[in-house]
């Protein structure tokens, strides 16, 4: 019979192998996976998505023509007693997603990937630092690049076009690859906010988080130990206050739904980020960053 303490050592072993596969395994051949990008998630307005609260059912029901609770509340929000990590961030895609329009800047992007990694320690630094060790590589070995030559590769288009000149794009170790693979890790971040409110716990969002992302580029073994993560996962209420900047602050009230509407506004801005760079893969190297299977 397993002992608690060789349960939890196989649970922590289990939670490296998984989390460093999925998210730093660069030698997976990322051409065998094929199909029509898909990235037309449901945006999540403040108003249009349900809480669940009464407050915020007041509001979707005057969407139309807002009265003054829902102006008050809008107010209570943009207060700085309101903070949360995805308000302080210093670096934000939701800046970065209003210039879609002209090739995404290396040092922008970068910078914006380095702030989303603090997220890691926020949540549980012990169970998530091997996320983050695997987002802090592929960031590093991008910086790397962009190093060489910042002006030359000032942007993640002129990088990948550059490796891609010399038929280095696909290989382990080329910059295109750590691009790669951060941009599937922020897919999964960004399928992880997406399911954080919805879910009853914690781990059904990270399990709903890896089965619409990265679970597609793993063999039986590897996706049967992902119900071990469970184990290392924090409870949605310890995640929940992760996310605050002072302890204790989940407990105002409005404070829950007004954490929810950052992080849908933080999230869409993540989601189109991660578009535009997939879209980029597909034109410049005829490569599919994340197949999305039918729902």
């Amino acid at each position: 019979m397993a002992t608690p303490r060789s349960v939890g050592v196989k649970a922590s072993l289990a939670l490296m192998l998984l989390v460093t596969i999925t998210l730093v395994a660069h030698t997976v051949n990322h051409h065998s996976v094929t199909g029509v990008i898909d990235r037309n998630h449901t945006k999540h307005h403040p108003l249009v998505r349900q809480h669940g609260s009464v407050e915020t059912q007041a509001q979707l029901a005057n969407v139309e023509t807002p009265n003054q609770d829902t102006k008050e509340e809008k107010n209570e929000c943009d207060s700085k007693d309101m903070d949360n990590f995805f308000t302080a961030i210093p670096y934000s895609f939701v800046s970065m997603a209003t210039h879609l329009d002209q090739p995404i800047q290396t040092e922008q992007f970068l910078n914006c990937c380095r702030a989303l990694s603090e997220m890691f320690d926020k949540l549980s630094a012990s169970a998530f630092s091997p996320i983050k060790s695997g987002f802090n590589t592929n960031i590093q070995l991008i910086n790397d690049k962009y190093l060489t030559d910042k002006k030359r590769y000032s942007t993640l288009e002129a990088i990948l076009k550059e490796e891609k000149g010399r038929n280095y794009h696909t290989s382990k170790g080329s910059a295109s690859t750590e691009l790669l693979w951060l941009t599937r890790s922020l897919i999964f971040v960004s399928e992880l906010f997406d399911n954080i409110e919805d879910k009853p716990t914690f781990y059904a969002a990270i399990t709903a988080a890896y089965e619409a992302s990265v679970k597609q580029y793993h063999n039986f073994l590897v996706r049967s130990l992902f119900s071990v993560v469970g184990k290392a996962a924090p409870s949605k209420e310890v995640a929940l206050e992760g996310f605050t900047i002072n302890k204790g602050d989940t407990g105002k009230p409005g404070y829950t739904g007004c954490l929810y509407d950052s992080m849908y506004t933080y999230n869409d801005a993540l989601s189109d980020v991660c578009s535009n760079i997939e879209d980029m893969f597909q034109k410049e190297a005829d490569i599919t960053i994340m197949h999305r299977p039918p729902s």
